[in-house]
């Protein structure tokens, strides 16, 4: 690669799928336990079947507890990352900062002097942002996996579909049921793709599901819970005590079997709220425990150690609740302060906007987008009665407002003004 830049910068497009193909190639390679530790355009090789990243001379399992140690400083200064300059300990996370320099080099021919930040401001948003938090001075700001680095660029290089406006149309009321039925609305919504863009254009009472056929998944003895389909309907992920606590398992429709994804390295998943859902690109499935203070964990659809995801919220809790709308673009969760109070962020689960809060004692859960990406409905009621309503609100509300682009809320049923 290191030759071909010399002749200048790549395009865009090649930036984006040539540096997913990179950062696979050291996924694989973080994943057997080693990390690279002079990642450089002249150890990458650009073939027509992908790249080849080379020269493993410097490369140290991660498990060695003496991964470059102190005050040792090996690697080529123009790619190393801070703690990799200070002679401190290295991990996956430095090799990701220096493909965050290898993916500015690739889009702009410009090799970063040693130390310096580079400029984003003439690069794509969406590749400045993952270039941006490679390139974090706090490993625990970066991304933290190069299977996160390849996601993101993939994403960042799909093209921009266009979305037509949205035709608000009246609630559904759900019915008026125990809290029993509080699960029983959460796995309604898990069909959001169909089942949501129906009742976001319907009063029908007809059952959309009434005429579908059931195929069973699994045939395990003990608890099986909280299930969620991925986005390509290809993969179910849901909660077993099939190995003794309750645990993440995923299964492939159509195969008959199923994998542990956590093997126990989960707090307590016996909660009353639905506890796993997956990523908007359907390649991790997130969880969360019964405490209320722990943070959201997103573990590999392919296996891996899980890890924190979002540990934090604008209010005190951390998220619950997680759901990505169609296009992967956004985040939408509630927390557990008073009033369950919703928020809309980016995919990584940036720059969160207020959408609503509620009044003290009410609950509004299970969160899930309409097709269009325009609206996100979820179960509302009061848990110490036998009340319960499915409400739409629009995406686009703005923090806190309830009177916006002409929508408002009244009672338990929603209208719309002119």
């Amino acid at each position: 690669m290191a030759e071909k830049l010399k002749r200048g910068p790549l395009s865009i497009e090649q930036t984006l799928l040539r540096g997913a193909e990179i950062a696979d190639a050291l996924a694989a390679a973080h994943g057997r336990g080693v990390v690279h530790r002079d990642m450089k355009p002249a150890n990458i090789m650009l073939a027509k079947a992908g790249v080849k990243v080379l020269d493993f001379g410097l490369a140290k399992c991660l498990d060695d507890k003496n991964l470059t140690g102190r005050n040792v400083v090996l690697g080529t200064p123009a790619y190393m990352a801070p703690e990799q300059r200070e002679g401190q300990g290295c991990d996956a996370r430095t090799d990701i900062y220096a493909l965050g320099l290898i993916l500015h080099e690739m889009a702009t021919g410009k090799r970063c002097l040693k130390g310096a930040k580079p400029s984003l401001e003439q690069l794509p948003e969406k590749l400045g942002h993952v270039i941006e938090r490679c390139l974090a001075l706090d490993p625990e700001d970066r991304w933290q996996s190069a299977a996160d680095v390849r996601s993101e660029l993939l994403w960042a290089a799909k093209p921009v579909a266009p979305q037509k406006a949205a035709e608000p149309g009246p609630p559904v009321v759900a019915g008026r049921h125990g809290r029993r039925y509080w699960l029983l609305a959460a796995t309604l919504l898990l069909g959001a793709g169909g089942v949501t863009g129906w009742l976001a254009h319907s009063e029908s009472t007809v059952n959309p599901i009434a005429n579908a056929t059931f195929t069973r998944l699994t045939d395990f003895e003990g608890v099986e819970r909280d299930a969620a389909i991925s986005p390509d309907g290809r993969f179910v992920a849901f909660l077993s005590n099939r190995s003794g606590p309750l645990d993440v398992w995923v299964s492939q429709v159509g195969t008959g079997s199923a994998v542990n994804l956590t093997q126990g390295k989960t707090g307590n998943l016996d909660g009353l709220v639905r506890a796993l859902g997956f990523s908007g690109d359907g390649s991790q499935v997130w969880f969360h425990d019964a405490d209320v203070t722990s943070p959201l964990r997103i573990v590999p659809l392919m296996g891996g150690a899980p890890r924190v995801f979002l540990a934090s919220s604008p209010v005190k809790t951390p998220p619950w609740n997680a759901a990505w709308s169609p296009d992967g673009n956004r985040l939408v969760y509630h927390t557990a302060d008073g009033g369950d109070p919703m928020f809309v962020a980016d995919r990584t689960g940036a720059s969160p906007r207020q959408i609503l809060i509620d009044k003290p004692g009410f609950h509004n859960h299970y969160p899930a987008w309409s097709r269009d990406g325009q609206w996100i409905y979820f179960v509302r009621g009061f848990v110490t009665t036998s009340q319960m309503d499915l409400w739409p609100p629009p995406a686009r509300w703005i923090c806190g407002a309830f009177l916006p682009m002409g929508a408002s809320l009244s009672g338990s049923r929603s209208t719309t003004t002119k």
